[in-house]
């Protein structure tokens, strides 16, 4: 993944003005140029009654966005509209490389459910999105789940792009199934050819020795890569945690309507259920 332009969408929440400093502090790391894009609705309305762009930004970040970055390339739009859809509409009119978007705080009551602004925008995106939870504006460690398919070799590419354009760690995650009847001895000892196959790919990508699998069988690991056994959504969150991650890269499959989490695919189990930033890479 390259990174000469970054879109992050703004409104008045906490969660987006977080998604705007974690944005600023990408693109000056890595060099890109930012755009702070806010949507405002009523496409109908009447031209004289349309905030400028300006004001919809001073409205969500102030009278001088990104003052605390001095140096950050930057500009300030707006569009009328849908977020859900003007964002992803207007970060492919620009060519951009990632989107950022803030994750907002549900309640117990609405925990299980993806229906907002920010699950809309990466079902219908075809850029990569950066999702921000609220507080976190830095990043130092990001780990991809993978699942050993050609597909997810490319959400390690564009993870280890995103990677070295930001100078972050970088590990990779996998997950294969519990088979009942299997010996304890064996569980997480031998891997799945296809697992094989994911290491060796990305061994390939940083040639480094292959150490033997550790623990008692509830994880494997060798330089960059974890290798778990059981729920993949527990599994991974279970990671994330043991080895501080800050972002966590998946792959997404776009299109369909929103859905209560319980009955959609993993990846958009983790979208919900990991405690730190989420990187979505459309497949």
């Amino acid at each position: 993944m390259k990174l000469d332009r970054i879109v992050v969408a703004v409104d008045n929440s906490s969660a987006s003005r977080d998604a705007a400093s974690c944005a600023a502090r990408i693109a000056m790391v890595s060099g890109a140029e930012l755009t702070a894009l806010a949507v405002a609705p009523g496409a109908g309305a009447s031209a004289g009654s349309r905030m400028s762009p300006l004001d919809l930004i001073e409205a969500a970040l102030g009278r001088e966005p990104f003052a605390e970055f001095p140096g950050l390339s930057f500009e300030v739009a707006g569009v009328h509209g849908l977020p859900q859809v003007e964002i992803g509409r207007y970060a492919e009119h620009r060519k951009a490389d990632l989107i950022v978007l803030g994750r907002k705080q549900r309640t117990r009551s609405t925990r299980l459910f993806l229906g907002d602004t920010a699950d809309a925008v990466i079902r219908r995106s075809r850029i990569p999105c950066l999702l921000v939870p609220p507080g976190q504006v830095t990043f130092s460690h990001l780990t991809a789940a993978l699942d050993g398919t050609d597909r997810g070799f490319s959400v390690y590419d564009q993870a280890a792009g995103f990677a070295r354009a930001c100078a972050m760690k970088l590990d990779a995650v996998s997950v294969e199934p519990k088979w009942t009847g299997e010996p304890a001895a064996l569980s997480g000892q031998v891997w799945s050819a296809r697992t094989e196959k994911l290491a060796a790919m990305i061994n390939s990508r940083t040639p480094r020795g292959r150490s033997a699998p550790q623990g008692s069988g509830s994880c494997a690991t060798d330089d960059r890569l974890h290798v778990r056994n059981g729920e993949a959504v527990e599994e991974i969150v279970s990671v994330i945690a043991e080895v501080g991650t800050d972002v966590l890269a998946l792959g997404f499959h776009r299109g369909g309507p929103p859905l209560v989490v319980s009955t959609g695919s993993v990846s958009r189990k983790l979208v919900h259920a990991a405690p730190c930033a989420v990187l979505s890479v459309p497949f």
